[in-house]
């Protein structure tokens, strides 16, 4: 009778581990805010997991991604910046992380594989740029810990909008913080929505993640380009913004622009 049990708990757990590791998926339509026009300008596609984590790895195993990034630019924007890229975050544990980048900016292949490090400098196994020719130099002091775009972007994914976050790509060095939004901080904090939440156990309806890019801490290269981009932190003193419903599923996407904004939401084609 124990044994039985013993493999039906263990039966449990692996079916609860398959659920926890199923993927989210939003498919993403940004257009640009500005002058009364609301032209379409990229299509991204984001794909991730909840509490999926590999604590063993090795070159023969087949790992998901945490996270992955699928977009390009469209309409007149490709005009002036044709971009593709695909981007992941190949697994995470306790100690490391691999974050690879398969892109064209303007029809020029680009391309990253960069290995992060909790305690150490990130280790660069490819690297192809259209501007850079080698990747920007690492500092042991200054690089140490430091994590990958993705890294930021699945913590607001995850809820976990908060704290500071040192980055690390290839071309730059900056640091990207994380707070909730000023609108969902005062809902939240509201006499009324405290007492319904605590009422019906439930979490808000929406809740807005901002990422923060410091300016003042940006080393390396940094295109200064009047077109627009959709890609996290690609321009000095970028904001994005990540909307979740209360079932952490992601609902918007909104970054500055030279003018206006761009702003992403879910394509229901």
């Amino acid at each position: 009778m124990p044994m039985k049990f013993a493999i039906f708990l263990v039966l449990v757990w692996s079916q609860l581990m398959l659920i926890a590791s199923e993927p989210k998926v939003a498919n993403l339509t940004f257009r640009w805010h500005g002058f009364g026009l609301q032209p379409r300008v990229g299509e991204v596609i984001v794909t991730w997991r909840d509490g999926y984590q590999r604590s063993q790895h090795n070159a023969t195993t087949s790992v998901e991604p945490l996270i992955r990034i699928v977009g390009k630019t469209m309409g007149v924007v490709k005009a002036f910046r044709s971009y593709e890229i695909d981007a992941s975050l190949l697994w995470i544990d306790d100690e490391m992380s691999r974050y690879t980048v398969s892109a064209k900016d303007r029809g020029v292949p680009e391309i990253r594989e960069i290995v992060y490090f909790t305690q150490g400098v990130p280790q660069i196994t490819a690297f192809k740029d259209r501007v850079a020719m080698v990747p920007l130099a690492l500092d042991l002091t200054a690089d140490s810990g430091r994590v990958s775009p993705l890294h930021v972007l699945y913590q607001a994914l995850l809820g976990k909008c908060s704290g500071t976050w040192k980055v690390y790509d290839g071309k730059r060095r900056y640091t990207v913080q994380l707070q909730l939004a000023v609108e969902t901080l005062s809902k939240e904090s509201s006499p009324s929505s405290v007492r319904n939440l605590r009422s019906t156990g439930l979490e808000p309806a929406e809740r807005q993640c901002v990422l923060q890019l410091l300016g003042e801490t940006i080393e390396g290269s940094f295109e200064r380009s009047g077109t627009l981009g959709f890609w996290p932190f690609n321009r000095q003193q970028q904001t994005l913004r990540i909307s979740l419903e209360s079932t952490r599923l992601l609902s918007s996407m909104s970054a500055t622009a030279p003018f206006g904004k761009i702003i992403g939401k879910i394509d229901h084609r």
